[in-house]
Parts: structure tokens; sequence; C-alpha cells
């Protein structure tokens, strides 16, 4: 990756890009089987749970679980997954993926440590959750509020993304 280019992009198009997730996409499908792969989605996961995403950061280190279950990386991974699934308030799939970093094969005592915080952390939000439906009155659900309608056709801004090798073919 190099700044130039989405300097570049920007000159052109108007609009700032990376090319960091795009090429870390790229290992991961087409070198799915190089040692880099399981690189690419921790970093991936980082990325997605730095730009505020937490959801992609649990997909892509729960992919990287999956995926590749010998790897070095499958604590750090499970740390990453756990901290972003405690965001979203999902204590029970927190407490499962720190369970997975913690009965990994691994030495980093700091990992190690991190993980049974996020442990201590997911407990604690089952426990606020639980709380929380306990305290909650039992009423039917109102059926007399109506769910807000789709916006129609024609209306609102519409995105259309398209994956083409080269910028020629993307404008033609």
């Amino acid at each position: 990756f190099q700044a130039e280019d989405g300097i570049r992009d920007y000159k052109v198009t108007g609009v700032q890009t990376c090319a960091l997730p795009i090429s870390l996409r790229r290992v991961v499908v087409e070198y799915a089987r190089s040692d880099w792969a399981d690189d690419a989605l921790l970093l991936l996961a980082q990325l997605d749970y730095a730009t505020g995403n937490p959801g992609g950061a649990v997909s892509q280190a729960s992919r990287l679980l999956a995926d590749y279950p010998g790897s070095p990386l499958t604590m750090t991974a499970a740390l990453w997954a756990a901290r972003a699934a405690s965001d979203l308030h999902d204590g029970a799939e927190a407490c499962r993926l720190a369970d997975v970093g913690l009965h990994a094969n691994g030495t980093d005592i700091e990992t190690r440590n991190q993980l049974e915080y996020q442990k201590q952390r997911c407990t604690a939000i089952m426990a606020q959750a639980a709380d929380s439906a306990a305290r909650a009155p039992s009423s039917p659900p109102d059926t007399t509020a109506t769910t807000p309608a789709p916006p129609a056709a024609g209306r609102g801004p519409r995105i259309q993304v398209i994956a083409a090798p080269t910028r020629a073919r993307a404008r033609s």
C-alpha cells in the first residue's frame, strides 16, 4: 500500500480511497492457503474494529478461527473478536470467543490476561442483560404501532459498486 494511491484516486474521482483493505481481502480470497491469509484476516478484523465496525471485526476474526484453527494468531484473533462482541453487548458470543482464545496453544501471558478480562466483561454483560430482562414488565407487544414503509423507488441516494480490473473498464 502506498499513500499516493489514495491521493491519486482523490484527484481523479474526488473520493479518498485506501487500497489496504482491498489488498488484504485479495490475499484472503486468492491466496487462502498461504502463510499470510490468517495475518490478512486478523488485520481486516483490526481495521474493522478501528473504524467502528465491531460486527465486521467479529466476522473477520471468527472466520480466522474457523478457517485456520491451528494458526499462531488464534489467541489474538479471539481477543479482538471477544472485545468486539462485548462492544455489541453480545455476552454469550464474547464469552465463547474468549474461551476459544483461552484454550488455544499460546505462551503470550499478556494476551491470556486480556482474554481473562474479556471473559469477566462478557459475564458481566450477560448478568446485566438477565437483570434487565427480569425487571422488564411483561406486557403484550404493541400491535397498533406501524413500522415505517421502505423508501419509495426513485427516492434517496443510490449507490452501485462494481469490481473491475482497471479504471477504464469500470467507466465503460
